[in-house]
C-alpha cells in the first residue's frame, strides 16, 4: 500500500515503486520535487547527446551530484529534509540549463544535432562548479587547428575573452587542443565564476570556421571547511574547536555561517560562536625541544585583510555560551563563507562533526580483571555499595582503576581517596604516587558513557578487603566540580592462582629402569 501510495503522490523521473531510501520517498511524495527531478532526469539526457565523446564528463559530475545531495540532506527529515533537497535541485537544473546554454559541450539547446562536417569546440575545461583553481583552460577542438610547427600563438591571434581576465600564455597542447597557460603568480582565484567568450574567426586545416557566440562558464572553489579538530574544553559544556577551511576565509562569515545546536534538547536553538586566530604554539619533536634551537612554529593560516575583515584559513570556534551538559552537539556550517580572493560565497550546508558534552560529575565504580577473565570489567557503584561485590574478586595481580564520569587527575585521587589497608603497606619515606603524575585528559572529545579511569599506582594484596573513602568536599574534576555526597566501599581480591611448572616437558620411561617423569 506504502508503494501504491507513493506512486500516485507524484511522478518523478524515476519509479516510486522502487524508492527505497527516505530521500527518493521525500521526492515521491512531494509534486514538487518530482517536478524538479522530472526536469533534471530531461536535462541530463540532453546534457549527454549534447556532449558528444565527452558524455562521460557529463555522468561523471551527475554521480558526484547524487552523492552531494544524499550526503547533504540525508540527515534531516520532514520539511527540513524537502527544503534541502529542492535549492540543491533547482541549483543543479540551473548548471545543466548554463551546460547546454554554452558550447563548452559544443550544442547549444536551440540548435540540435551539428551538421555533418561542422568545425565543432568539444569541450572546454575546466567546467561545472567548485573546480580547483588551477593554471590551465583547455579547448578541446573535434578536428586538426593548426598545423605542426605552429604551436604559440600571440593573443590577437585568438579570438576568446575571458573575466575577469586571466593573463595567458596561449599555447596550442596539440593540433587540436589549445590552451590558456598562467604562471604561479597569475593563477586563477578562488570563489570566482569565470565567463568565457569565443568570437568568430578561428579556421581549421581544412577550412571550415567556427561558429562564434559560443559562451562558456565555470566556478572556482567556494569556501568550505576541510577538517574539524578538537582542541581542548574550557567548561564542562564550552568546547574550543580548529576549524580548517580549503582557502582564508573572513572571521566575521565564520561567525554568521558556523553553529553549534543540541537537537535533542527540546526548544534549544543553534549557539553562535566566538571566533579567534589560532596562535597556539605546535608541538615539536622531543630533539628540537632538548636542542632549543627554534621557536615552536604556529599554524600556516594564510592571514589576510578583507575589506577591514580579518581572513585566515584556520580559525579556532567556541560557543558564545555553555551548552546543555549530557548532550549530543552537531557543529553545523551553512551557505555564507567568504573568501579572502573571490566574491562567492561558500554554498555548503550540512554538519561538520557532532561531540558530546559531559555530563554532571560522579564516580562511577572501579575497573579491575575478574578472576578467571582475561580482561577488565567494571564493577558500578551500585554493585560496590551492595556487597556483592565479595562475589566478584578482583586479580591482585591485575592492575585497578577508579572510575569518574570527568577527567580527574591523579593528585585528587592520592590526596583526596583513602584505602584500608594502606596502598603504600605502611612503609615509611615512600610514596606509591611519585612516579604518577598528573596529565589532563580536557585535549580530547568526550562520548556518552565513557569513562575517565584513575589507576592505582600499586599492584594489591591477595584475598584482601579493601575500604575506599572518599572525600567529596575536596575531590574534584578537571573543572573544579566536586561529587555531590562523600562516598565509602569495599571491594575484594581474589587468592593468587597457582603458577604450576614442570621440571623437564618431555618423559622418557625405559623398561626395568626407576625412571623420573614429570
Amino acid at each position: 500500500m506504502l508503494l501504491a501510495s507513493l506512486a500516485d503522490a507524484a511522478t518523478p523521473g524515476f519509479d516510486c515503486a522502487k524508492a527505497g531510501t527516505a530521500i527518493e520517498d521525500a521526492i515521491c511524495y512531494s509534486e514538487t520535487l518530482a517536478a524538479e527531478d522530472r526536469e533534471l532526469n530531461r536535462q541530463y539526457q540532453a546534457a549527454q547527446r549534447a556532449a558528444g565523446r565527452a558524455a562521460y564528463e557529463v555522468i561523471q559530475q551527475q554521480s558526484i551530484w547524487l552523492q552531494r545531495r544524499d550526503a547533504t540532506c540525508n540527515t534531516q527529515k520532514g520539511a527540513q529534509l524537502d527544503d534541502c533537497l529542492l535549492g540543491l535541485y533547482r541549483q543543479r537544473n540551473a548548471e545543466l540549463t548554463s551546460l547546454l546554454e554554452t558550447s563548452g559541450y559544443a550544442v547549444p539547446a536551440s540548435s540540435g544535432e551539428p551538421e555533418a562536417g561542422t568545425f565543432r569546440l568539444l569541450r572546454i575545461t575546466p567546467s561545472g562548479n567548485d573546480v580547483a583553481a588551477g593554471q590551465q583552460v583547455v579547448f578541446q577542438f573535434d578536428r586538426q587547428v593548426v598545423p605542426v610547427g605552429r604551436m604559440d600563438r600571440s593573443p590577437a591571434d585568438i579570438p576568446v575573452t575571458i573575466s575577469p581576465a586571466l593573463n595567458c600564455e596561449w599555447r596550442w597542447l596539440n593540433t587540436s587542443a589549445l590552451a590558456c597557460q598562467l604562471r604561479q603568480e597569475d593563477k586563477m582565484k578562488e570563489a570566482t565564476r569565470y565567463e568565457i567568450h569565443i568570437g568568430e574567426g578561428l579556421r581549421a586545416v581544412s577550412g571550415e570556421v567556427l561558429r562564434g557566440g559560443i559562451d562558456h562558464s565555470f566556478i572556482t572553489a567556494r569556501p568550505k571547511v576541510t577538517y574539524a579538530r578538537f582542541v581542548n574544553w574550557l567548561s564542562p559544556g564550552t568546547p574550543l574547536i580548529q576549524l580548517t577551511f580549503n582557502q582564508a576565509v573572513t572571521r566575521s562569515s565564520v561567525e554568521a555561517a558556523i553553529t553549534l545546536w543540541a537537537r535533542r534538547v527540546e526548544g534549544s536553538a543553534p549557539v553562535r560562536v566566538h571566533v579567534y586566530a589560532d596562535e597556539l604554539k605546535r608541538s615539536e619533536p622531543l630533539w628540537q625541544i632538548l636542542r632549543n634551537d627554534s621557536d615552536p612554529e604556529t599554524v600556516d593560516d594564510r592571514a589576510t585583510v578583507v575589506n577591514n575583515d580579518e581572513a585566515r584559513r584556520v580559525w579556532l570556534v567556541e560557543p558564545k555560551q555553555e551548552l546543555p551538559l549530557g548532550q549530543t552537539i552537531w557543529l553545523d556550517v551553512s551557505p555564507g563563507l567568504k573568501s579572502s580572493e573571490g566574491h562567492l560565497e561558500g554554498a555548503e550546508q550540512r554538519t561538520v562533526t557532532s561531540f558530546e558534552t559531559y555530563p554532571g560529575f560522579s564516580f562511577v565504580g572501579i575497573q579491575c580483571t575478574p578472576r578467571g577473565k582475561r580482561r577488565g570489567e567494571k564493577i558500578l557503584l551500585a554493585e560496590l555499595l551492595s556487597g556483592d561485590a565479595e562475589n566478584n574478586r578482583c586479580e591482585p595481580l591485575s592492575p585497578v582503576a577508579l572510575l569518574f564520569s570527568s577527567p580527574t587527575v591523579n593528585s585528587m585521587v592520592k590526596n583526596h581517596v583513602g584505602f584500608l589497608p594502606r596502598l603504600d603497606g605502611d612503609r615509611k619515606n615512600y610514596d606509591p604516587w611519585a612516579n604518577r603524575p598528573d596529565h589532563t585528559r580536557l585535549n580530547m572529545p568526550h562520548r556518552t558513557d565513557r569513562t575517565y579511569s584513575v589507576w592505582l599506582p600499586e599492584l594489591l594484596q591477595a584475598n584482601q578487603k579493601y575500604s575506599v573513602t572518599i572525600d567529596a568536599a575536596a575531590l574534584q574534576d578537571e573543572f573544579g566540580r566536586k561529587l555531590s555526597s562523600a562516598i565509602a566501599f569495599d571491594f575484594y581480591t581474589s587468592h593468587r592462582d597457582p603458577n604450576l611448572k614442570t621440571t623437564y616437558q618431555e618423559a622418557v620411561i625405559e623398561k626395568g629402569v626407576d625412571s623420573d617423569a614429570p
